[in-house]
């Protein structure tokens, strides 16, 4: 009898003893694992530590490939960069040579607008004769008192609004010429002018501000190098002041300059007085051509 109950003690306080202890160590007996199969679930997953390093150097792996391709498409980006520039420097430097030689190939009246066909059918129309008179004329007048042998291009006389006149013989340096026209402005002048210069005529080629107070007026010839160098002088005054007018008239000396002086005086007759000062001074960089080439090239 004492064996039986011994039994029943055993089994009603041991056995759900072990069993409790068991319901909060997960990890013994295996044979109370029926009481815990839900709370499995619960456990934490082990992290396999050698798998993880082989997954960073893996991403680590692709992000140094993801770098070089950059430095790659960059490095392929400048080279097409490189390449189209070349190309387009290539292009622009042929059209430019194009331009360049495109206006090479122009008269010098089509480089100001006029058309050969229409200068040259201008220069046909031209009462030379009376052109001639009239300039004549005018060179008369102005160098009245200038003996034959000492006239020379280029002549200009400086007038004062105070009516002072001072000549200018030949192609003296700007400071000069500022010299007489400050001369001129006080009235206490050098080289005094007693010609009979007409301060207007018919045709004439002026630039400068209309109230300016000092007016030169100059003789030149389109073939002559010191007229050249004297209208260079004279476009600079013009740029320093905007109180001095200048008027170009002819007088032609040398060998072709009348031919020229013609096709200018169609220029401005074609297309006005600012298409007129940029023919000259084109006509001014093509001095002494050959007599064949002229025509050609006006």
């Amino acid at each position: 009898m004492k064996k039986y109950i011994s039994i029943l003690l055993l089994v009603i306080f041991i056995v759900p003893s072990i069993a409790f202890a068991s319901w909060w160590n997960l990890g013994s007996w295996d044979i109370f694992g029926f009481l815990h199969k839900k709370e499995s679930s619960r456990q934490v997953p082990v992290v396999d530590n050698k798998n993880y390093e082989d997954k960073i150097n893996e991403l680590q792996k692709q992000i140094e490939e993801l770098k070089n391709n950059q430095l790659n498409s960059s490095s392929t980006s400048s080279s097409i960069k490189d390449e189209v520039k070349s190309q387009l420097e290539k292009e622009y430097k042929a059209k430019l040579d194009k331009s360049i030689s495109s206006l090479k190939s122009k008269t010098l009246s089509e480089k100001v607008g006029v058309s050969k066909e229409k200068l040259t059918a201008c220069i046909k129309d031209t009462d030379t004769n009376s052109l001639q008179l009239k300039i004549q004329t005018s060179v008369e007048n102005a160098m009245k008192l200038v003996p034959l042998e000492q006239r020379g291009t280029p002549y200009a006389i400086v007038i004062g609004s105070n009516g002072v006149k001072e000549e200018i013989r030949g192609a003296i340096p700007i400071d000069q010429v500022r010299k007489v026209i400050d001369e001129v402005r006080s009235g206490n002048v050098t080289a005094s002018y007693s010609g009979e210069v007409s301060l207007s005529e018919s045709g004439d080629h002026t630039l400068g501000g209309s109230n300016a107070t000092v007016k030169i007026i100059e003789y030149s010839d389109l073939e002559c190098p010191y007229c050249k160098a004297f209208h260079s002088t004279l476009k600079t005054l013009l740029k320093e002041s905007n109180d001095i007018s200048w008027t170009y008239r002819h007088w032609p000396i040398h060998q072709n300059s009348f031919e020229k002086l013609v096709a200018a005086e169609c220029v401005a007759k074609l297309k006005g007085n600012d298409a007129f000062w940029k023919y000259v001074d084109l006509l001014f960089g093509m001095l002494n051509p050959s007599s064949n080439s002229v025509t050609d090239q006006l």
